[in-house]
């Protein structure tokens, strides 16, 4: 009996190894299957964010609409959160809806007009380079673009550094903005939305319920202009048919907005060099920028000291229309004379210098308001006087603002003086008249 009692133990001795190593094997699959499971959830979130990174990149040439780029990031998103089951099923969903927009375009484009296109972006790219970098010479530039992609409406909108806002600077046909009134991170309107993404926008077409009218948008683009990954403005593209913008005009547009970057640079460049210039270098008198900071303090020294002082603004009316029938060198002829002239007619306490659009300010300090107004008359005979290059004689609107009788700090002094020499060149009949301005 003792010896069946040792053998029955010794038989359950040899079936407990068996026994733990069943459970062991067990528990290596559920840590294998965790693992696998695991490793998928990893590779899904790897997936999805390698899509989203093809998405942007394919958004940022042209190649998606936004409303199909948002369908597609929300899947990407989705693909993440999928269970293990599913996820290689959902990445091969994803990548066929990819494929089928990226067909989509190429349909959109592919209409046999790709090659003219081309051609005239390239004419256009060429024409470019002849354009200055100033206002005048990015709004040619704008209006020649209209060959390469018809429009309605175009809008160049610059980015200031500085404030970091977006702005209108030109426009060809009308200005063009889509929603305009809400307020953005740089600015208002929805150009101020596409430069803080730095991505381009198509709305092929745009369903309003409103009355026709010219400058209704029914077809619109958007593409940022950017050059070293600084957004330098917006170029906006508005026409009043449904449907006229396709994937193809929107990378069109995005390569000639590139192009005009390079307009915007140089010309924000030359703004912040001549901010820093103390003299003009064509007329030889005081920069538009060192003028201003030179009336802040005139207005502080006159309040400080208790005295008066008068500032001019005056321009020469023909001088536009004689630069658009003879040219921009004329222009800058007629400048370098009417630099002459005042740096003549000046006395040592006065100060001349360039006002915006092509005015001039002069600062009278410590003058009782008759002999400023004796200056005035004296300077507009001078100018009228005289015979500018192809001899040709122009007339002169010219009106003037005093401290502290029209107005009490520097700006409103400005604004003084420029709201009367605008209303004077309204009331001008082909006759220049010089006026006190009243404060408003």
């Amino acid at each position: 009996m003792t010896a069946k009692k040792t053998t029955a133990k010794k038989t359950t001795a040899k079936k407990t190894p068996a026994k733990t190593g069943t459970a062991a094997a067990k528990a290596t699959k559920k840590t294998a299957a965790k693992t696998t499971a695991s490793a998928i959830s990893a590779d899904a979130g790897k997936a999805s964010k390698e899509k989203h990174v093809l998405l942007d990149h394919l958004h940022e040439l042209g190649l998606l609409r936004i409303d199909r780029t948002d369908v597609l990031a929300a899947k990407a998103d989705d693909l993440a959160e999928a269970p293990a089951k599913d996820v290689v099923s959902r990445s091969a969903a994803w990548d066929k809806a990819l494929a089928s927009e990226l067909l989509d375009f190429s349909a959109a484009g592919g209409d046999g007009k790709a090659g003219a296109t081309h051609q005239a972006l390239l004419v256009w790219q060429r024409a470019l380079r002849e354009c200055e970098s100033d206002p005048r010479g990015i709004l040619d530039a704008l209006v020649a673009l209209k060959k390469v992609v018809p429009y309605t409406g175009a809008t160049i909108f610059l980015r200031d550094p500085e404030a970091g806002m977006v702005k209108p600077f030109v426009f060809s046909g009308f200005q063009v903005d889509l929603i305009s009134r809400i307020r953005f991170a740089e600015g208002d309107g929805f150009s101020s939305w596409v430069a803080s993404r730095k991505k381009p926008v198509l709305y092929s077409e745009l369903h309003r319920n409103e009355a026709p009218r010219d400058d209704q948008v029914r077809s619109f683009m958007a593409v940022p202009m950017v050059i070293g990954g600084v957004c330098m403005g917006v170029l906006t593209l508005g026409h009043n048919t449904e449907g006229t913008f396709t994937p193809q005009s929107l990378r069109t547009a995005i390569l000639a907005g590139d192009m005009l970057a390079g307009l915007l640079q140089k010309y924000q460049a030359d703004a912040q060099i001549t901010a820093k210039e103390i003299v003009n270098r064509i007329t030889g008198i005081y920069s538009e920028g060192y003028l201003r900071n030179r009336i802040d303090e005139e207005v502080t020294r006159s309040r400080e000291l208790g005295y008066s002082m008068t500032l001019l603004s005056l321009q020469l009316n023909e001088l536009s229309e004689y630069t658009d029938r003879f040219g921009p060198e004329y222009k800058e002829r007629v400048w370098a004379d009417l630099g002459e002239l005042l740096q003549g007619w000046r006395t040592g306490p006065e100060l001349v210098g360039h006002g915006p659009d092509d005015k001039v300010f002069v600062i009278i300090p410590g003058t009782p308001q008759e002999r400023s107004e004796a200056r005035a008359a004296e300077l507009t005979e001078l100018l009228e006087g005289h015979s500018f290059p192809r001899r040709k004689r122009m007339t002169v609107t010219l009106s003037m603002a005093g401290y502290p009788t029209d107005a009490e700090d520097a700006q409103d002094l400005l604004d003084v003086a420029d709201k009367a020499l605008n209303e004077s060149c309204r009331a001008r009949n082909g006759q220049a008249e010089s006026v006190s301005a009243v404060a408003a």
